[in-house]
């Protein structure tokens, strides 16, 4: 069931998206906001409903924690 709900999401995604975000994970191992190194996202800055050829470029990434994204900081 997990599975099928997380392709679901992932589904307009590039295969490889993953590999890029890990990577982008291992060089940016803090939230730009608040510096913590748990609860760690990648987003991407322009979103890519606005620009899909931005999704693997990583100079639209950014890392952020689970609690700035939910504070909005």
């Amino acid at each position: 069931m997990f599975k099928f709900l997380f392709n679901i999401f992932e589904s307009d995604r590039s295969s490889k998206w993953r590999t890029v975000r890990d990577k982008y994970l291992k060089k940016n191992p803090k939230c730009i906001s608040c510096g913590t190194n748990s609860n760690l996202q990648v987003h991407h800055i322009i979103p890519v409903s606005v620009d899909n050829s931005k999704e693997l470029s990583e100079n639209n990434l950014c890392t952020l924690c689970e609690t700035c994204i939910v504070t909005g900081k």
